[in-house]
């Protein structure tokens, strides 16, 4: 997926950008989703989890090869 979204130019960058995001995501995370249980209640977990697991599928539907230049 990375590589269909930057073509062979500017891989390295959207690669970065990629483990960026995937380190970031599981630095924060817990901390995140310990501080909504702890205001909330365990069960808030699996609505918050439908949702986010929606907009990926959403969003990975979007990804489109690129075309041979």
């Amino acid at each position: 997926m990375v590589y269909d979204l930057a073509g062979q130019r500017s891989i390295g960058a959207f690669t970065g950008l990629y483990f960026f995001a995937a380190s970031l995501a599981a630095i924060t995370g817990p901390i995140l989703a310990g501080r909504l249980i702890d205001s909330t209640s365990y069960r808030i977990i699996w609505p918050f989890c439908l949702i986010f697991l929606a907009l990926a599928l959403v969003l990975m539907t979007q990804v489109r090869p690129r075309l041979a230049m």
